[in-house]
């Protein structure tokens, strides 16, 4: 059984420790929410890992410093 790619991408994300998770939410116009649904379907993935692939650069940033 293979698992979707936003699965594996987040399991390989958050390394082999269980660390507590917390939900994000946004409120978006309308028309901002789907844009986003959108380039989700156009590139396959679910707008939850469209969202994390935009945020992980940051994220990667902020723990460096």
């Amino acid at each position: 059984m293979t698992l979707p790619e936003d699965v594996e991408s987040f399991r390989s994300s958050c390394g082999s420790h269980r660390e507590m998770r917390k939900q994000v939410s946004l409120f978006l116009p309308l028309s901002e929410w789907k844009t986003l649904r959108l380039e989700a379907a156009r590139q396959k993935v679910s707008m939850t890992e469209l969202c994390r692939r935009w945020i992980k650069p940051e994220m990667d940033r902020l723990h460096q410093e």
